[in-house]
This record gives structure tokens, sequence and C-alpha cells, in this order.
């Protein structure tokens, strides 16, 4: 790394097997007060890099704190099979059945007992089946035991588009 290579950069990503080399990286950052991060070298990160599995609204970050970025890819990747892409319309359905709870000033108890149902209720399941309609269907049934009264259209395309219209 060349004096000038690193100059004005908020951060530096190293990767170099090179120990001095990464030292010397990790010297000139501090100097320059940057985030520095040397692969696979824990003792030369001033901050991590998790590794993050994604479902639309929800994010898992993994992190060994630096004793193994493979071992954080690979309990990340087992994530993957326990939190399938069917927990992006999921989180969708459930941002879409909170904000009605909250229109209709339901409180926050009641709020509670009603994510119990739906975390506990099949819409998961239709989902992962692909059937939109049916968790649609099934979150409605749940609002309206909370005295919401709702069509599953607007939830379905909430669903599909993420509550943007």
């Amino acid at each position: 790394l060349a004096r000038v290579e690193g100059e004005g950069a908020m951060l530096v990503i190293a990767a170099t097997s090179d120990p001095h080399l990464a030292e010397a990286v990790w010297s000139e950052a501090r100097e320059r007060g940057q985030l520095i991060n040397v692969v696979d070298m824990p003792r030369y990160c001033s901050f991590i890099l998790p590794s993050i599995l994604r479902r639309g609204q929800l994010a898992i970050a993994v992190s060994t704190g630096g004793a193994s970025p493979s071992l954080a890819k690979r309990i990340r990747q087992r994530l993957e099979t326990l939190f399938p892409a069917a927990y992006e319309p999921y989180l969708l359905l459930a941002r879409a059945a909170r904000a009605r709870l909250r229109a209709h000033q339901i409180t926050y108890k009641r709020r509670d007992d009603f994510f119990g149902a739906y975390f506990e209720s099949d819409v998961l399941a239709s989902l992962e089946a692909g059937d939109l309609t049916r968790a649609a269907a099934i979150t409605q049934a749940l609002l309206h035991n909370y005295g919401v009264e709702v069509s599953t259209a607007p939830l379905e395309e909430e669903a599909r588009s993420g509550g943007e219209q």
C-alpha cells in the first residue's frame, strides 16, 4: 500500500497473507484515523464484517469476532435453510397488519398477542408453499379477531409490492 492509495478514504479493507504488510497497512490507517479491516487477521481490525443473511427486512448477522470467518459463513448458510425466502412476504404481511392494528389504536399488549398468534399460524407455511392468497386470508382472519376489518386484496398487494405503490 503506497501512502497515497488510502488517502481520503473513510475505511480500508486489506487482504494479504504478509504479516509485515498487514502491520504497515494497520499502522498507516490508524495514523490517518481510518477504520481498518485486514481480512483474516483480527488483530489488525478496528471493525468486523459479519456474514449477513437478508430476507427483505429481516437481517441476521453472524460473527465469530474474527475467530473464523469461514465458520461464520457456514453458520449463515445453515440459517438460510431455517429462514427461507418466504420470510420476505411474511414480514411484509406483518408490517401491513401492524399498520392496521396501530391505526385502530390496538394496545401494545394486544398487538403483541396478535403477533404471537401470527407467529403460530400457518401464514409462513402458506407462503413457503407459494400460496400468498391463503397467507393473506389467514392474516385477515387474525386481524378480524382484533376488531380490524380488511379485505385480502390490499394485504396481498402489500406483500407483493412491499407497500410501495
